[in-house]
């Protein structure tokens, strides 16, 4: 990965930090504040709280109730429906600083996550919170699709300095390019084709039995759902899969992807870099 549109891409990803999709500050509530008032004003809160952290007058964290386990025959008062008391697991929290990228494994593991920020305010330092809907954010869309033009980028270059044109496989593309060239005034064929047009040159070019383990259409349908996972982020729509009747969760639309990632980014490694 020697070019610095890469370089720039890879810093981008790590870059990007849990506190820049964390909710700040966090909706919280006092123990005597009354179950039914307060799944009210949850229910009118634009935000999304999942989760309200519940804090003494003293401002000290006696834990976390649950909005999804609150009904209309709740009663008593917020300290009788902790989800989560005090003191919070190490698993419960995660520093605003922590890579975007960090935060899945943690998050599917919890739910949610309380977000420790050094301008908190707060002893223990936490004053936001971060759940599974807060991946549909801007900065996650930045991150897949850093991710996804890193991919193209590491695709064209392989195919840059090679004379796939002339490889009877490749055919179609090349009377797909020949095609949109007629209707544009770019010179190079590359600059032509689409994203997945490119992985699949470089599949039938020089994928022939490079990557063992894996099929040819396995590869090309990972490469296809990171394309319509792409299409989706950008028109800020929920990913809907093959066959689903509902939107996915935004943390396994995610984790599907990154997992897409990890496979494309060995088929690459094993095709090589090219020269350019």
């Amino acid at each position: 990965m020697g070019s610095s549109f890469v370089r720039t891409l890879s810093t981008l990803k790590v870059a990007l930090t849990v506190g820049h999709v964390a909710e700040f500050p966090v909706f919280c509530c006092r123990p005597g504040h009354e179950i039914q008032k307060l799944r009210h004003e949850i229910s009118n809160r634009q935000k999304d709280f999942s989760h309200v952290p519940v804090r003494d007058e003293q401002n000290r964290l006696l834990g976390v109730i649950c909005r999804d386990s609150l009904t209309a025959s709740s009663r008593g008062t917020a300290k009788d429906h902790l989800h989560i008391r005090a003191p919070l697991l190490a698993s419960h929290v995660v520093s605003a600083d922590a890579p975007l990228r960090d935060l899945l494994p943690k998050l599917r593991a919890e739910g949610f996550l309380l977000v420790r920020a050094a301008e908190s305010g707060f002893p223990d330092g936490i004053s936001g919170i971060v759940n599974h809907a807060d991946l549909q954010k801007t900065p996650v869309r930045l991150l897949l699709f850093a991710q996804l033009a890193e991919v193209e980028t590491r695709l064209r270059s392989r195919l840059a300095h090679d004379a796939w044109e002339g490889d009877p496989a490749c055919a179609r593309f090349v009377r797909e390019a020949q095609s949109r060239k007629k209707r544009h005034r770019a010179s190079e064929f590359l600059s032509l084709l689409a994203y997945l047009n490119i992985a699949e040159i470089c599949e039938l070019a020089h994928g022939r039995g490079v990557y063992p383990g894996i099929a040819r259409d396995g590869l090309l349908s990972e490469l296809r759902m990171l394309y319509n996972i792409r299409n989706s982020v950008m028109h800020h729509q929920e990913h809907v899969g093959p066959g689903d009747r509902a939107p996915r969760d935004p943390l396994d639309t995610v984790q599907r992807a990154i997992d897409a990632f990890a496979l494309v980014e060995r088929f690459i490694n094993a095709l090589g870099e090219g020269e350019g």
